[in-house]
């Protein structure tokens, strides 16, 4: 199995395993927050669980790639880290 594969595999699971928390401790539910921060995400519909995962790897890297921007500028002076 390649590595990006595997990647693929533990974010689906990953995300699996946040909606079955959702499910299973609804006091503690946070898909009003997803429904608001992911755009065309409906809860437990076939297309929200198949964009569910596809932005929430587009926003991660996103993310990183600005994270790592500024902390090469701002700690590393500019320098790879």
């Amino acid at each position: 199995m390649r590595a990006d594969q595997l990647r693929c595999r533990c974010l689906a699971v990953t995300y699996l395993v946040c909606v079955y928390f959702d499910l299973m401790f609804t006091e503690y539910a946070i898909f009003e927050t997803w429904a608001g921060l992911l755009p065309g995400f409906v809860w437990l519909t076939p297309g929200g669980c198949a964009i569910g995962p596809v932005e929430s790897f587009v926003y991660g890297w996103y993310f990183a790639m600005v994270f790592d921007g500024l902390f090469s500028v701002l700690v590393a002076g500019g320098r790879p880290a």
